[in-house]
């Protein structure tokens, strides 16, 4: 047997008559013993599409913006609540809305061994309004104080990767909850929290815009709504919508055609009635107080009549903070957003709205 140079140096051992120094005794134990063969010819397992591992420089920003959110959401009383990945599919069902995009094509959902129909969760609100309905005693407080929470962790939702946009995507919330809210109080400070997060974190404050709606009262939405269906489905109209949103319209969605980035559907939303138009007294002087009140913070915004959320459970005061960064690109520019959610407990459950608010 004809050893290689670096096997004839150092301590000699016997090997099948073959001499062999202890570092080659080794390499060949694992080049020639089958069960250590490095390469056993099947393929590589892959990362799962639309999910990325975070580590070095990138978990370093991670973890800096994590904290200092935290810290500051801490200084405005809020507390620390983690929920869980896994919730029942219903919940999502009754919160976001049946025909939604989230629920019909993005949710992660599956029978586990116990029959359940379950799912990776897809936004955060949701499992805190849960949490609540199911601990009596923290019901019961609401009526005393509110109840202030902050939370981040992983969302998961079934879309298309692109720059931004993730399968597996990470996500801080905050939420203001009572039983007794009728002014702009909280809506404020919950703009206020963001506001002040952001222009912590946010490396150039020129670039961030303030965009803020009101989506008025479950009456009037239910108005706005029938108003937009007879208008996108005048023929002229509705040969010019996209796929898309000609399917949120049938599905009694037409709000997410005013949020669309379609081009075409943009040009036709030019032309739609607009919801300011269907105000009651208490919606408008809802939004008139949230309004007055950004004044008085000195907090920028431009007033966006087409903003809405995507999700059914809004109402009231809607807001999305705008980074116009060349990275992001026009559609994907949205980095924070929230608004006011009464209704959702009820969604739930409960027999009584929950005056919240909060943003992601």
């Amino acid at each position: 047997m004809i050893l290689p140079k670096v096997c004839q140096r150092g301590q000699r051992i016997s090997l099948r008559g073959a001499t062999l120094s202890r570092k080659a005794q080794w390499n060949h134990a694992h080049i020639v013993t089958p069960h250590f063969r490095p390469y056993s010819g099947k393929e590589m397992i892959q990362t799962v599409k639309g999910m990325k591992d975070v580590e070095g420089l990138d978990y370093d920003k991670f973890s800096y913006v994590t904290s200092t959110a935290s810290k500051i959401a801490a200084s405005f009383g809020y507390s620390n609540i983690m929920t869980n990945i896994l919730e029942p599919e219903e919940l999502f069902k009754r919160s976001l809305g049946q025909y939604s995009d989230i629920v019909n094509k993005e949710m992660y959902s599956f029978e586990d061994l116990g029959k359940r129909r379950l799912v990776l969760r897809p936004e955060g609100t949701a499992g805190v309004i849960r949490h609540l309905l199911n601990d009596s005693g923290k019901l019961h407080s609401l009526h005393k104080s509110n109840l202030k929470y902050f939370y981040q962790g992983p969302m998961y939702r079934y879309e298309r990767p692109q720059a931004g946009r993730q399968r597996q995507f990470y996500q801080m919330g905050i939420e203001n909850l009572c039983m007794n809210d009728s002014g702009p109080i909280h809506d404020l400070e919950i703009i206020l929290l963001a506001d002040t997060i952001l222009k912590e974190i946010v490396p150039s404050q020129k670039d961030l815009v303030l965009e803020i709606n009101s989506l008025g009262s479950p009456g009037v939405m239910s108005s706005y709504n029938k108003l937009l269906v007879e208008y996108f489905t005048l023929p002229e109209n509705w040969s010019r919508l996209s796929k898309q949103s000609q399917m949120r319209v049938e599905n009694k969605n037409p709000l997410r055609v005013l949020d669309s980035k379609n081009p075409a559907d943009q040009e036709v939303s030019l032309g739609s009635p607009k919801i300011q138009d269907v105000y009651d007294k208490e919606s408008r002087e809802k939004f008139e107080g949230v309004i007055t009140g950004l004044d008085s913070l000195g907090i920028k915004y431009q007033i966006n009549p087409n903003l809405c959320r995507g999700l059914d459970y809004y109402e009231h005061t809607c807001f999305e903070y705008k980074y116009n960064s060349k990275k992001l690109g026009r559609s994907q520019n949205t980095i924070l957003a929230g608004g006011r959610y009464d209704g959702l407990a009820q969604y739930l459950g409960h027999s009584e709205p929950i005056s919240s608010v909060g943003n992601v």
